[in-house]
């Protein structure tokens, strides 16, 4: 039971011999770990697949969903790498770094899933374009423009491209080829829809590299030996990290420079930024500054220091909201049909809310072992719902149980001590319970 894991001789050997085995060493007889690696079925493109109904024979439309940084799941050898809080809390995130055998294997269900299902429901086909994000964004930019040369002669449908984070940057990666991908989607009727385009890259990328920020402190937490060098190399090994990072010189610059070149169809081209969230706006002698010109990730554009090239003739349209949540919102939700179908947002505000001038605003750092909803929140930058404030009334009367008037029942754990009321009932009882 609880209270007998050093009582138990049994328990105890084995945990002795544990303790003595070598580092990698299997566990003795009698002892082993939780499986961490959940069969095949719950991998993530199954468990989105299987949540999520089929698009109708004939769909409407294609749209190409193509996530941000951290968005996709991997897998290592058939087993999965990310984002798996057991493997994270296991091993870290030390495995991914520089290793061969990974792959991509779907959006992570937890931030897309509600999406996907608005869009299957909508009678949309709905093409992830899950990516290993370890790698440069322009790999992905180029699995995105075969990707959509493939749906431009198999389908003779309209072709939407949906985007969120730096998923947008790999969308501008791929208009900006010489293929003229933008036009040609728009004369079939398709549109692209930017969800938080980073404009600017993102400091919150940079805190990452420079060992700052919640995110930079969730991931030492969960690291099995707490080693923050370790894991502050690992996040420089993953290029698109990098890239995604703001700043005008780096991989960053060079990103941004490039992804400029895109030529967005005015009209067919729309995004939406979240606002009203403490957002990193600059790193300066270690010390982040935040203002709430952002979702938490990426700040609106123009709040920055530069003026952003990027992402010229996209409408623009702001909801209040963090990063991870514009995939769930409920207004960007129900405005992703009528953009793509109608070009238009009634529920949305095209005007920029005004920018704040940035502060130091030092955020909580975890204390405790975060659970696996506290890592997701923190590393896709989500907000939870709020929970319903409860007035309870409480009434507490001090007394002693030799007063009672009433028969009084004692409950008591087998092999547990004797101690506190227990102890002074079981004197005012003759010992009957120690007996």
């Amino acid at each position: 039971s609880h209270f007998a894991y050093f009582a138990d001789q049994r328990a105890r050997a084995q945990l002795k011999s544990w303790l003595l085995t070598s580092p990698g060493q299997e566990p003795p007889k009698g002892l082993g770990f939780v499986h961490k690696t959940p069969p095949p079925a719950v991998l993530a493109a199954d468990r989105l697949r299987s949540a999520i109904p089929a698009p109708p024979p004939k769909p409407t439309a294609e749209v190409v969903v193509v996530p941000g940084i951290f968005e996709s799941m991997l897998v290592q050898n058939g087993k999965p790498a990310w984002f798996d809080y057991a493997a994270l809390a296991t091993d870290g995130l030390e495995p991914l770094e520089g290793a061969s055998g990974v792959l991509s294997a779907g959006l992570v269900p937890e931030l897309y899933e509600k999406l996907v299902r608005q869009l299957t429901s909508r009678g949309y086909q709905v093409t992830p374009l899950h990516y290993d994000w370890r790698k440069s964004l322009t790999d992905a930019a180029s699995s995105l423009a075969d990707t959509l040369e493939l749906a431009l002669v198999q389908a003779d449908t309209p072709i939407h491209v949906m985007a969120h984070g730096a998923g947008c940057l790999v969308v501008a990666l791929a208009f900006a080829g010489a293929r003229g991908l933008a036009a040609r989607l728009a004369a079939r009727g398709g549109r692209s829809l930017l969800l938080a385009p980073p404009a600017e890259g993102s400091v919150w990328a940079s805190a990452l590299l420079e060992g700052k920020g919640p995110a930079f402190d969730t991931l030492v937490l969960l690291n099995p030996t707490g080693d923050a060098d370790a894991v502050k190399r690992t996040l420089n090994s993953f290029l698109s990290l990098r890239e995604l990072a703001s700043g005008d010189k780096g991989e960053g610059a060079a990103i941004r420079a490039t992804a400029a070149k895109a030529a967005f169809s005015v009209g067919d081209s729309f995004a939406i930024s979240g606002y009203g969230v403490h957002t990193p706006s600059s790193l300066i002698d270690g010390q982040l500054l935040y203002h709430e010109a952002g979702d938490g990730m990426v700040l609106l554009p123009g709040a920055g220091s530069a003026t952003p090239a990027l992402f010229a003739g996209v409408q623009q349209f702001y909801v209040r909201a963090a990063h991870g949540n514009l995939l769930d919102n409920l207004e960007v939700i129900s405005s992703i049909g009528p953009l793509l179908e109608n070009r238009s947002a009634p529920q949305l505000s095209t005007s920029c809310p005004p920018v704040t001038s940035p502060a130091a605003q030092p955020l909580d750092r975890f204390v405790l072992y975060p659970t696996a909803e506290e890592t997701l929140n923190t590393l896709f930058v989500r907000q939870p719902p709020r929970e319903e404030e409860i007035t309870v009334s409480v009434q507490v009367t001090h007394d002693d149980l030799r007063n009672a008037s009433h028969p009084v029942i004692v409950g008591h754990y087998a092999t547990d001590t004797i101690v506190g009321a227990e102890r002074a009932l079981d004197e005012a009882l003759q010992g009957a319970l120690s007996r």
